[in-house]
């Protein structure tokens, strides 16, 4: 989330103003993110990519703008936590 702060400050503000609700979803590998990158640059949403340099430099996690498009794209992916 940080990441994504630094690189669109003004979407975070908006976006703290308005909702300020985070949706942790998971994916099964890195391979999955890459993909998701790569639908959410072709629909214009800003994203930011979180690598993990304990595990190579490994692509671990994204955050994606809020909104409507982004709730399309991910609507099929299973949320990380369930009580």
């Amino acid at each position: 989330m940080r990441q994504f702060v630094a690189e669109h400050s003004e979407i975070d503000q908006l976006w703290f103003q308005n909702s300020n609700y985070i949706c942790l979803l998971a994916v099964a590998n890195e391979a999955q993110l890459i993909e998701l990158c790569f639908k959410s640059e072709k629909l214009g949403l800003r994203f930011s990519k979180f690598f993990e340099s304990d595990l190579n430099n490994a692509l671990t996690a994204i955050c994606i703008e809020p909104g409507q498009l982004t709730k399309k794209l991910l609507s099929s992916i299973k949320l990380a936590f369930r009580d």
